[in-house]
Protein backbone atom coordinates (compact mmCIF):
# COMPACT_ATOMS: atom_id res chain seq x y z
CA UNK A 1 0.00 0.00 0.00
CA UNK A 2 1.23 3.42 -1.10
CA UNK A 3 1.65 5.58 2.06
CA UNK A 4 1.40 9.80 1.86
CA UNK A 5 4.92 11.42 1.23
CA UNK A 6 5.42 15.08 1.61
CA UNK A 7 8.74 17.68 1.29
CA UNK A 8 8.08 17.09 5.53
CA UNK A 9 8.41 13.50 5.47
CA UNK A 10 10.96 12.88 2.95
CA UNK A 11 14.21 12.50 5.05
CA UNK A 12 12.34 10.11 7.39
CA UNK A 13 10.82 8.17 4.75
CA UNK A 14 13.58 7.82 2.92
CA UNK A 15 15.73 6.25 6.17
CA UNK A 16 15.31 2.79 5.38
CA UNK A 17 14.32 1.24 2.36
CA UNK A 18 11.73 3.16 -0.10
CA UNK A 19 9.98 3.33 -3.28
CA UNK A 20 8.85 6.41 -3.98
CA UNK A 21 6.19 7.79 -6.83
CA UNK A 22 6.10 11.00 -7.66
CA UNK A 23 2.67 11.61 -8.83
CA UNK A 24 0.10 13.91 -9.53
CA UNK A 25 -3.86 14.02 -9.17
CA UNK A 26 -4.38 14.62 -12.92
CA UNK A 27 -2.03 12.06 -13.95
CA UNK A 28 -3.50 9.20 -15.56
CA UNK A 29 -0.53 7.50 -16.14
CA UNK A 30 0.48 7.56 -12.25
CA UNK A 31 -2.82 6.32 -11.32
CA UNK A 32 -2.02 3.16 -13.78
CA UNK A 33 1.62 3.11 -12.21
CA UNK A 34 0.15 3.32 -8.46
CA UNK A 35 -2.39 0.51 -8.74
CA UNK A 36 0.89 -1.72 -10.05
CA UNK A 37 2.63 -0.51 -6.70
CA UNK A 38 -0.57 -1.46 -4.68
CA UNK A 39 -0.81 -5.44 -6.58
CA UNK A 40 2.94 -5.70 -5.99
CA UNK A 41 3.65 -4.04 -2.80
CA UNK A 42 2.11 -7.40 -0.20
CA UNK A 43 4.94 -9.31 -1.51
CA UNK A 44 7.71 -7.14 -0.13
CA UNK A 45 7.36 -6.85 3.34
CA UNK A 46 10.87 -5.35 3.67
CA UNK A 47 10.55 -2.25 1.27
CA UNK A 48 8.38 1.10 2.42
CA UNK A 49 6.09 2.09 -0.16
CA UNK A 50 5.09 5.89 -0.88
CA UNK A 51 4.11 8.67 -3.37
CA UNK A 52 4.42 12.25 -3.56
CA UNK A 53 2.30 14.61 -5.09
CA UNK A 54 4.41 16.88 -7.23
CA UNK A 55 1.37 19.43 -7.28
CA UNK A 56 1.52 20.18 -3.36
CA UNK A 57 5.25 19.30 -2.53
CA UNK A 58 7.46 20.65 -5.13
CA UNK A 59 10.86 20.80 -2.92
CA UNK A 60 11.58 16.79 -3.30
CA UNK A 61 11.18 16.36 -6.89
CA UNK A 62 13.26 19.43 -7.47
CA UNK A 63 16.09 18.13 -5.27
CA UNK A 64 16.32 14.65 -7.01
CA UNK A 65 15.93 15.60 -10.42
CA UNK A 66 12.37 14.46 -11.35
CA UNK A 67 11.81 16.36 -14.50
CA UNK A 68 8.07 14.22 -15.62
CA UNK A 69 5.85 12.16 -13.83
CA UNK A 70 5.01 9.20 -13.46
CA UNK A 71 8.67 8.45 -11.78
CA UNK A 72 9.59 6.24 -9.51
CA UNK A 73 12.61 6.71 -7.73
CA UNK A 74 14.16 3.63 -5.24
CA UNK A 75 16.20 4.20 -2.51
CA UNK A 76 18.30 3.13 -0.07
CA UNK A 77 19.46 5.07 3.11
CA UNK A 78 18.22 8.28 1.67
CA UNK A 79 20.34 8.03 -1.81
CA UNK A 80 18.70 6.75 -4.89
CA UNK A 81 19.79 3.55 -6.37
CA UNK A 82 17.65 2.89 -9.51
CA UNK A 83 15.26 5.17 -11.15
CA UNK A 84 12.00 4.24 -13.87
CA UNK A 85 10.21 7.07 -15.70
CA UNK A 86 6.85 6.72 -17.90
CA UNK A 87 4.14 4.37 -17.55
CA UNK A 88 6.11 1.29 -16.17
CA UNK A 89 4.51 -1.99 -17.00
CA UNK A 90 3.92 -3.97 -13.60
CA UNK A 91 6.20 -6.82 -14.79
CA UNK A 92 8.96 -4.59 -15.62
CA UNK A 93 8.26 -3.31 -11.42
CA UNK A 94 8.31 -6.26 -10.57
CA UNK A 95 11.80 -7.30 -11.95
CA UNK A 96 13.12 -4.59 -10.48
CA UNK A 97 11.75 -5.41 -7.15
CA UNK A 98 13.00 -8.85 -7.49
CA UNK A 99 16.23 -7.57 -7.91
CA UNK A 100 16.28 -5.38 -5.00
CA UNK A 101 15.67 -8.31 -2.44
Amino acid sequence: MLEAITDDTFATAAAGFLILLFTSPWCTGCKKVASHIDDLSPGFDQIRFGMLDISSNPDTPAALGVLSIPTIIILKGGKEIGRLTGEIREKDLRRELEGLS
